[in-house]
């Protein structure tokens, strides 16, 4: 037994008192009796105090329980037992159901999908004649309106309804399942009934809900509460030329198959398939960005053996780009028979395909030449369709005034040129034409102490950022034993210096291409940090794709990943602003800062970007979110709970919702306590009469 306005009782109970009070301030008139004579009798004390006591009992209890039964009344008492079999009425049912990713695993022999309809149903069929069903899905349109209907009509809109492939959000829908209720009067008990599987992740935004309290709340859970599943979350680290996939699943066992497809290749010419173990606690696979002589856009697919709880969430897909190996010209100051003496040997070893590895994605095609034939190697450099390319200058490379001048138009079109300090390097020897293209004044050698001290490299760093952390600190000491003296000239910018802040790494543009100039050798002669071969071989790749501009490495950086239904920012190349894109046969426009926001579709896979004439801009994955593999979920009771405490956020809220929700279940024990009260009420000025006429008779 529980009451509505409890403090009102507790009022009625005090009033018990005033019945009380009354009987014991009545006294009973004494009874005259006529004697002959009273001197015979003997004088004693009277006494003018007596005991008081409750006359009249039966009229005493009457009116006490008439206070009792109107304290009950004015308190709205109610038995919570009583609603276990409500006649059925009409009613007004807000349905959110969960038709989310996650809702395609299988209970049993069904899925979780099918179990939530047989839910849903059954509590359509105990509504009563006359009741307005909505049906709000779990993910739906923000701006999709609220449609009434019959029972019988909704179920059939439950038979339709099929799994989509995005992140539920119960949150949304109940929020607006709410505000649809508004529309009823009080005539209508509005009732929310919520049918999902209840996973963790849709249910942690419903602590930010506001209900109001004249709603009833339902909550059916379908499917297991722990069932066994894993599933792909897709991601990538490093930039350019370093970046490569990682891919994770939450519950990994055995081999993951992993297979790449250039945009564009037939069926039967698909590239091989790679399969890579996934055991021994391992939660990770880093497959790096290649895919052995193929280059452009590829779409890669991963896949596991499955046998869980979801197999359709078992399989991923990424996409990438590959670029073509970059041309790069080694000019070697003199011809000798020993390559290790070489000025260019350490930088034709870490830049030849020996050194291409899953670590240094990145391919170089290499040409060696002489300072008299530059002009003429130049030419095998810049290609009808494009200037790609990089000349490595080290010191003593002095070139002739052809070579110099067709090195200055090669790189004013867009090739790049890597500049190496030494002890060959004479400042006053260059040619006029190549001296205009260095970015720093170059003065005289300075010895160091043999290790030189570099500033700090950190994930911002526009050169060496993408390295690792412990590639970041082996940068900080290099084994030198002599730099240039240098000023940075004139529009150019320091990408690296040494602890003393004088320049290491130099870059300037010139016309369409990039000068860089390094200020240590090429060879062993200022030091030996060439011999580190790992760090050598990773700043090289860094420095010729840097100097080298990529026009195209802006494509390994792109976002080229997403889930189900996500909006997506994409970044395009320069003056793409206001041109249309379209992809899944949907169009978009990209705003003034060269950005496409796109609307992804809701079946995974790969899609094209195209521009408007049906050039390929760029390839987009995309995946099932990553939290509906984890299907990990709570009873209905918990969440039910949960979303009543937000309706009673104040005692006056809460008293207006159990008013709310207990009216039409209590009102039989408020009509019959009315009943009792007028009763006694009837009767208490009867029985006082009666009782009244019997002493006056008997005096």
């Amino acid at each position: 037994m529980s009451f509505t306005n409890p403090w009102l009782f507790a009022a009625g109970v005090a009033c018990l008192a005033i019945p009380v009070w009354v009987h014991l301030q009545r006294r009973r008139q004494p009874r005259r009796v006529v004697f002959s004579t009273n001197r015979f009798i003997d004088p004693s004390e009277l006494s003018t105090r007596k005991k008081r006591s409750i006359q009249d009992w039966p009229l005493f209890l009457l009116r006490c329980l008439a206070v009792l039964f109107l304290a009950l009344v004015f308190s709205k008492v109610f038995f919570a037992g009583m609603a276990a079999t409500p006649k059925p009425q009409r009613e007004a049912i807000a349905l959110v159901f969960d038709r989310s990713a996650s809702m395609q695993a299988l209970s049993g022999d069904e899925t979780v999908l099918d179990e939530a309809k047989r839910l849903a149903k059954r509590a359509l069929d105990e509504t009563g004649h006359g009741s307005q069903v909505a049906i709000l899905f779990a993910p739906g349109q923000t701006d999709e309106p609220v449609r009434w209907m019959r029972p019988s009509e909704a179920k059939r809109t439950l038979d339709a309804a099929t799994p989509s492939h995005r992140m539920g959000d119960l949150a949304a829908s109940i929020h607006k399942a709410a505000q649809s209720l508004g529309r009823f009067g009080p005539d209508f008990p509005k009732i929310i009934h919520v049918v999902s599987d209840l996973q963790l992740s849709a249910i942690e935004a419903l602590g930010d809900l506001t209900l109001p309290p004249n709603v009833t709340l339902r909550v059916a859970k379908a499917g297991e509460l722990e069932p066994v599943n894993g599933g792909f979350q897709v991601g990538a680290r490093g930039r350019g030329v370093l970046r490569t996939g990682v891919y994770r699943h939450s519950q990994p066992s055995g081999m993951v198959t992993v297979q790449d497809e250039l945009h564009g290749e037939a069926e039967a010419v698909r590239l091989a398939k790679r399969e890579l173990d996934l055991a021994n606690g391992q939660t990770a696979l880093a497959v790096p960005y290649t895919a052995g002589n193929r280059y452009g856009w590829l779409a890669r697919t991963l896949t596991t053996p499955g046998g869980d709880a979801w197999p359709g969430d078992d399989r991923a897909f990424d996409a990438f780009y590959v670029q073509q190996p970059l041309p790069v010209l080694l000019i070697e100051p003199k011809s000798t028979a020993k390559t290790f003496l070489r000025k260019t040997f350490f930088l034709a070893r870490a830049l030849s395909p020996e050194n291409f590895s899953e670590e240094i994605p990145m391919q170089f095609e290499l040409h060696h030449g002489m300072p008299t034939s530059a002009a003429a190697e130049l030419l095998t450099l810049t290609k009808p369709d494009s200037s790609r390319g990089l000349v490595v200058l080290p010191d003593g490379a002095n070139l002739t005034a052809g070579g110099a001048a067709a090195l200055k138009k090669f790189v004013a079109s867009g090739g790049g040129l890597l500049v190496f300090g030494g002890p060959e390097f004479q400042a006053g020897s260059i040619d006029a034409a190549l001296d205009e293209l260095l970015p720093v004044s170059v003065g005289g050698p300075e010895p160091l102490d043999g290790m030189a001290t570099l500033e700090a490299v950190s994930v911002r760093h526009p050169l060496w950022g993408e390295l690792s952390a412990e590639y970041r600190r082996r940068l900080r000491r290099l084994s030198l034993t002599h730099r240039h003296a240098a000023t940075v000239r004139d529009g150019a910018v320091t990408l690296a210096s040494f602890a003393d802040r004088v320049p290491f790494v130099v870059e300037k543009t010139h016309g369409a291409g990039r000068v860089i100039f390094v200020n240590a050798s090429a060879d062993r002669s200022w030091g030996k940090w060439q011999t580190d071969g790992a760090l050598f071989v990773v700043t090289s790749h860094l420095l010729a794709v840097r100097a080298a501009g990529q026009a195209e490495n802006h494509r390994r950086d792109v976002t080229t990943q997403g889930s189900a239904g996500q909006t997506l920012t994409l970044r395009l190349p320069e003056n793409s602003a206001g041109q249309a894109f379209e992809l899944n046969k949907k169009s978009f426009t990209a705003n003034d800062e060269n950005r496409l926001v796109v609307d992804l579709p809701e079946e995974p896979g790969v899609y094209s970007l195209t521009d408007a004439q049906g050039g390929l801009v760029q390839l987009i994955a995309v995946n099932l979110p990553p939290a509906e593999s984890d299907l990990a979920a709570v009873q209905g009771i918990v969440v039910q709970r949960q979303l009543e405490k937000l309706r009673q956020s104040s005692d006056q809220e809460a008293a207006a919702f159990l008013k709310a929700g207990t009216e039409s279940e209590s009102s039989v024990v408020w009509r019959t306590l009315l009943i009792l009260l007028a009763l006694l009420l009837a009767a208490e000025p009867l029985i006082s009469n009666r009782y009244h006429s019997a002493v006056t008779n008997t005096k």
